[in-house]
């Protein structure tokens, strides 16, 4: 009886991390968008299932200064436990992502790194390829980032010129209050 309870609660707590089960699906559509956020679409899928072993090994590579780099101006980023931390914040996420959703990426990656390419060279070669495909979602990604920082400047602005009101109305009736009598 024991384990056939504890059997319902870790397949209960299972469906609701990963939104199988009796949830509402909303977990997968919350992976869609993510997947949609970092370019991963239907096209990008089939273009990648293409490529082979050949495509990478006669990738003509560039020197490290030269390789194809992220449209926005990030240097190394902490990286996850699968994806180099030479690649932008939205590259590594994209990466990870890819990794996961497209297995032939995940096992042309395990055939050639480290025996052919180095893990750098890989993601180098590889965001050069798919290049057409990201620089839309990527500059969109960046064009938010740049929002949300203008936002939350104004905020601090709003914020700070709220705290100087406020200072102004307590020091205006105490003055006024010392002048009448």
């Amino acid at each position: 009886m024991e384990s056939s309870s504890w059997f319902l609660r870790a397949f209960r707590k299972k469906s609701k991390s990963t939104g199988t089960g009796t949830g509402t699906g909303t977990g997968t559509s919350d992976k869609n968008a993510q997947l949609l956020q970092f370019g991963i679409t239907e096209q990008l899928q089939d273009f990648v299932k293409g490529f082979t072993l050949d495509t990478f090994k006669n990738f003509p590579l560039l020197p490290s200064d030269d390789r194809p780099t992220s449209i926005s101006d990030s240097s190394a980023t902490t990286s996850s436990v699968n994806v180099r931390n030479d690649l932008s914040g939205w590259q590594e996420q994209h990466a990870t992502l890819v990794l996961s959703t497209v297995k032939e990426i995940s096992q042309l990656r395990y055939a050639l790194c480290p025996r052919h390419l180095k893990d750098e060279q890989f993601w180098g070669i590889y965001f050069a390829l798919v290049k057409s495909y990201l620089v839309p979602y990527e500059i969109r990604a960046i064009q938010e980032a740049k929002l949300k920082m203008l936002k939350m400047e104004e905020g601090r602005q709003v914020a700070a010129e709220g705290e100087n009101a406020y200072e102004v109305e307590m020091i205006e009736p105490k003055g006024r209050h010392h002048r009448s009598p």
